[in-house]
């Protein structure tokens, strides 16, 4: 993560007339690029934002930095776009106002009221579903009519909706509102767009600069709100990102968040990171399915990207049973450790859910291997294999990466699912399992459940 090739090194210190963008398939240093971005930026004295979606990679990138550079680590802030949000409502005293949990059984109460008896259950969908549409899909994207959504070309969502759906989903989302503005609490969505207008009536002069890393993750509320701080100044702000990991509903172009970035946009194609065997792996995963990159323009899967480092291990084992792939998986990491002489702390597990990322730590504990959730994971050196989920392990690398039920993921086509549903969903949870692949640089072990 310190090391740049020449052709990074010049985009760290380079001069951009107004918003920028660096993009390129997982592995090509984008993150590098980043981090060395913001140090530059700070070493010439402007106050940086370093920011993302995901909580735990603000203390790793610090962590990067302060070893990077430790004159300018302070100069450097790391915080998500939800706690820059938050904070902004708490400069104008609205911060008690937001209540996620009474935010979210209004939402249910909503549902209950008027979505379950609507034509949205005919599309075979969980009213989760229903519920992330609302969130990034209506508020998301800062929709204020129906007009607007009845129109609006659902970037990230490929499931086709009818007008009769599109009215069903408005009727959800104006009673959903109702019963929140009776309680007088936000949700998240709105702490997003309270704080960006917030910031667009008085702005200010926070920042001299912005960083936005795994860009295509926020929504586009989101990146309105850091695009406020800074405007279209020069060096203002920087989006880095990939739409093919992209591993949360919805989407969005950043046409539509008004930052455009003709002109300044760099695309990054040699991966640095995975040896060639693990990048082919990985690549075979998404290969057939095609992605938004946030430029409204629908990209293919199978990519050209130039491999730095050859070889690489793929380890496919056969398991008949959860017990089988737990003996396995703590065998492949003891013979690791004891004759190949691997760190435990080079090593992640990876998994679809918190509570299976629960259960491993708790069967790694039994058999005297020592773990750490990745939630808990801040940059530093810890002898432990980490452990966690394929949302946890964004912008992550590691030694060795081991996944355990590789062919039951994407998860099988549940039987009141659609086709249309269960292709969106599958798409999602491939690029979910392409992301997990990628932080391997040297090897994947995988189960396989037979």
């Amino acid at each position: 993560m310190t090391w740049l090739h020449p052709t990074q090194a010049r985009l760290t210190g380079r001069r951009w007339s107004g918003p920028a963008r660096v993009r390129g398939a997982a592995g090509t240093g984008k993150t590098v690029v980043a981090l060395h971005r913001a140090k530059y930026l700070a070493t010439r004295g402007d106050r940086v934002l370093f920011t993302s979606l995901v909580r735990t990679l603000g203390p790793v990138y610090r962590a990067l930095l302060t070893r990077m550079a430790p004159e300018q680590v302070d100069r450097i802030e790391f915080a998500t776009v939800h706690a820059v949000a938050a904070r902004c409502l708490r400069e104008h005293g609205l911060a008690e106002r937001h209540q996620q949990t009474v935010a979210e059984t209004c939402f249910w109460r909503a549902w209950a009221q008027v979505g379950r008896a609507s034509v949205l259950p005919g599309l075979g969908l969980t009213p989760g579903y229903w519920k992330e549409e609302i969130s990034t899909v209506v508020k998301g994207r800062g929709l204020t009519g129906f007009d607007q959504y009845a129109k609006l070309a659902r970037v990230g969502r490929s499931t086709p909706l009818r007008t009769s759906h599109r009215q069903a989903v408005w009727e959800l989302y104006e009673r959903y509102e109702q019963l929140r503005a009776e309680c007088g609490v936000l949700d998240w969505d709105d702490v997003l767009l309270l704080a960006r207008d917030l910031v667009r009536e008085s702005p200010k002069d926070r920042y001299e600069a912005i960083i936005v890393d795994e860009v295509q993750d926020l929504t586009c509320v989101g990146l309105q709100l850091l695009h406020a701080f800074v405007g279209d100044r020069p060096d203002g702000l920087l989006v880095v990102g990939d739409g093919q990991q992209s591993i949360y509903p919805g989407g969005f172009t950043l046409a539509e968040a008004g930052v455009s970035v003709v002109g300044r946009s760099t695309v990054l194609s040699r991966n640095y990171r995975n040896r060639e065997r693990i990048l082919r792996y990985a690549q075979a995963v998404v290969a057939d399915d095609s992605f938004d990159d946030l430029d409204g323009v629908q990209e293919r899967g199978r990519r050209e990207v130039d491999v730095d480092r050859p070889g690489g291990d793929v380890h496919e084992v056969a398991v008949s049973s959860a017990a089988a792939q737990e003996s396995a998986l703590c065998e492949h990491l003891v013979e690791f450790h004891d004759d190949q002489k691997v760190r435990y702390g080079d090593t992640v597990v990876l998994v679809p859910t918190n509570a299976a990322a629960d259960r491993w730590l708790r069967v790694l504990a039994a058999r005297g291997i020592p773990a750490a959730s990745l939630k808990e994971y801040d940059g530093t050196s810890r002898e432990a294999v980490k452990v966690g989920t394929y949302h946890r392990v964004k912008s992550l690398d590691f030694a060795h990466v081991c996944i355990p039920d590789r062919n039951l993921f994407p998860t099988p086509r549940r039987p009141s699912e659609s086709a249309d549903a269960f292709r969106e969903r599958s798409q999602l949870e491939r690029r979910q399992m392409y992301v997990a692949i990628t932080r391997a640089r040297d090897s994947v072990w995988a189960g396989i459940r037979t």
